[in-house]
């Protein structure tokens, strides 16, 4: 048997949990400091500090090996006299003086950390947690009935329950920031390099189009960039359009372009009615599959095109009314049945169209890791390409025409061209001009000639004009 030589300080806190955590921090600057912790009715602060004599002599050891009980309370006593001024002095507070006695204890309050492990998960923005003594648990998020099952938890230890305090720590930065996709890519490794792991799973989709390996490989690595927040001027705008049958498995090509671990961040739709919960979609989905992109409205796809652009996202948190900017995180991909399922005229550099000839193979393993790990490395080290240039948008345009809606000339030509009122040189667009840029938007079977476009220009009555022999139309062509 043998004395431990600790010392129990009862400091009290009549302020509550902040006035325990500001003293906390105060005693844990000195040395003799142990341990410190709130009591469990929450207004007081428990320290255990170590006391010994100077020369570490111990009076209360005998001769014999027996030890004297009297001349340890001594002891206490006068540690604990000693103890009072130095930590009165340092938290203005007057100690809690209790006769000293050999059992000496006391118990700790409720700390939902000794029960749970915690974090902030900052793309679903909610606190999550799993049971400490079962880790292989999944993660939940702390619903409003699981906060109150920890304060009846506590109520149950036979201590008070502070709502507000226990929910303004879990939602304090006391709770360290998880960030789930940031994980997954820093867990995938290195890349090996032995085979192009991207462009190997896009060949899992039929198609005729040679460049879909190639485009799809620039696009899987905007969505990566996009979630590491590589770029912070632009959104990924590109937006595959796998266009084929019924029973082809597009849609399970998409769903498997995110490893199952991570598919809670994959979405099969959006619902553009709702501008709150699109936002909130923007910043806490990794991919979006916009299924049956043919069934949307105009206005639908009007509003989609407008997200495609956008970097970041206003989200209101919960039990919040104060909206934060965040990291637009979602990519965005398309399935359709329709094989003119893009509009006329304004060429939509936005989609990339992919005929799909056959079923989609999804047979055996994917690779997550090297995929994921090959485009991390591709960003980060080689500095890849991973947004369409200007050329590689003309050439989608080109490529997409074929699967353009048909559409009056009338209607392309206004949704291209604005009569200008400025009636200069630089703003004269003779008819083969304006059937030259008519050819960047059209099938060349749909293009009219000269005599046709001359008779529709005139019956759209724009602005005619002309010097020095050129006649024309006083045009600007619309931003897109």
């Amino acid at each position: 048997m043998s004395f431990s030589q600790l010392l129990l300080l009862d400091i009290p806190c009549p302020e509550g949990l902040r006035q325990v955590r500001e003293l906390k921090n105060r005693v844990a600057q000195l040395p003799y400091t142990l341990l410190a912790f709130a009591g469990v009715s929450g207004v007081t602060l428990k320290v255990v500090v170590r006391c010994q004599y100077s020369n570490d002599e111990k009076p209360w050891v005998l001769t014999d090996k027996t030890l004297d009980t009297d001349k340890y309370l001594a002891f206490l006593k006068t540690a604990h006299e000693c103890a009072a001024r130095i930590y009165t002095s340092l938290t203005m507070c007057d100690l809690i003086v209790d006769e000293q006695s050999l059992a000496h204890g006391c118990r700790m309050s409720h700390d939902p950390q000794r029960r749970y492990q915690l974090r902030y998960n900052v793309v679903k923005q909610l606190t999550e947690f799993r049971p400490n003594d079962l880790a292989f648990k999944p993660w939940q998020p702390l619903t409003d009935r699981l906060l109150k099952s920890m304060v009846v938890e506590q109520m149950k230890e036979g201590g008070e329950s502070w709502m507000n305090d226990i929910r303004i720590y879990l939602e304090s930065a006391h709770i360290k920031d998880y960030n789930p996709v940031h994980e997954f890519l820093a867990g995938c490794g290195e890349w090996d390099g032995k085979a192009d792991y991207i462009e190997d799973f896009a060949r899992r989709l039929p198609t005729n189009y040679q460049q879909w390996p190639k485009y799809f490989h620039r696009w899987f690595l905007a969505m990566v960039a996009q979630a590491l927040d590589i770029n912070r001027d632009y959104g990924n705008s590109m937006v595959p359009m796998l266009i084929g049958g019924q029973g082809i498995k597009k849609s399970n090509f998409c769903k498997n372009i995110l490893p199952p671990s991570m598919r809670e961040y994959y979405m099969d739709d959006i619902k553009m009615d709702n501008a709150e919960q699109v936002e909130r979609v923007l910043g806490r989905m990794w991919l979006v599959c916009i299924d049956e992109y043919n069934a949307k409205t105009d206005r639908e796809q009007a509003k989609i095109k407008r997200l495609l652009t956008e970097k970041d996202v206003q989200i209101r948190k919960m039990r919040s009314d104060q909206y934060t900017m965040t990291p637009r995180l979602c990519s965005f991909i398309a399935t359709t049945n329709d094989l003119t399922p893009l509009p006329a005229g304004d060429g939509s550099r936005r989609y990339l169209c992919v005929e799909v000839t056959d079923e989609v193979d999804m047979s055996g393993r994917i690779p997550y890791k090297q995929m994921y790990a090959q485009a991390v490395y591709e960003l980060q080290v080689r500095n890849a390409l991973y947004w369409f240039t200007s050329d590689d948008e003309q050439e989608i345009q080109r490529h997409n025409r074929p699967y353009q809606q048909a559409s009056s000339i009338e209607e392309v030509l206004t949704n291209l061209f604005v009569p200008a009122t400025d009636h200069q040189r630089e703003n004269l667009w003779q008819v083969q001009d304006i059937q030259k840029e008519l050819s960047k938007h059209l099938k060349a079977s749909d293009v009219p000639n000269i005599i046709k476009l001359g008779k529709i220009l005139k019956a759209l009555r724009w602005p005619r004009g002309g010097n020095t022999g050129t006649r024309g139309y006083y045009l600007q062509l619309k931003k897109s």
